[in-house]
């Protein structure tokens, strides 16, 4: 049981990095692609290290403005 789990969360996570690295790699993230990350993000009600690792990458780029927000 244990082991699916675990599975699932590397599965989760791995959504998680790559939508970000399509977003980084887009330039843009659309109001589409916010909420499918929020659900994402949300799933399990926690964040783990690395997704927080991402989100702060995502969120310190469009500080920056490298990074556009819009459709």
């Amino acid at each position: 049981m244990i082991l699916g789990r675990r599975f699932m969360e590397d599965t989760d996570q791995s959504k998680v990095e790559a939508m970000i690295n399509h977003i980084i790699a887009d330039g843009r993230l659309t109001g589409d692609e916010k909420k499918q990350l929020d659900g994402l993000l949300l799933a399990d009600g926690q964040l783990s290290l690395e997704e927080r690792k991402c989100l702060d990458k995502l969120l310190g780029m469009i500080a920056r403005g490298e990074l556009q927000m819009g459709d």
